[in-house]
């Protein structure tokens, strides 16, 4: 009678739907592969862009991400790092309607080990 294998958790990949531009993405994640979403745009009085890198830590979930804005109040930036843990990542649902704003933002809940926001506008103005 044959055994079956033992996986290694860590070489299994991890499936997700992730918010990112307004759409829910599907994303697998494998072990040392990471995912980068990227999307930049002009806008009436300036531009922006919008990246995050999503990999695999152990059982961790990690999200880097980089808002970049300029507009007429000049640049804001907002930048940071969250994490999820993998058993964690079913926890939200997609709602049958995206546009609600109660179901924008990550999936699953991340949560936030390090931001940073610079506003050029606010520090020029003494903030």
């Amino acid at each position: 009678m044959k055994r079956a294998k033992k996986r290694d958790i860590r070489k299994i990949p991890v499936r997700f739907n992730y918010w990112f531009d307004g759409k829910a993405r599907k994303v697998t994640l494998l072990p040392g592969v990471p995912v980068t979403f990227y999307v930049g745009r002009k806008t009436d009085e300036g531009y922006r862009t919008e990246n995050a890198t999503l990999f695999l830590d152990g059982r961790k979930i990690i999200e880097q991400y980089r808002f970049i804005q300029k507009d007429c109040d000049g640049l804001h930036c907002d930048t940071g790092e969250r994490y999820c843990l993998v058993s964690k990542r079913a926890s939200r649902r997609v709602a049958h309607h995206l546009g609600d704003r109660r179901d924008r933002g990550p999936l699953p809940d991340f949560v936030t080990t390090d931001a940073e926001v610079y506003d050029q506008f606010a520090a020029m103005a003494g903030y």
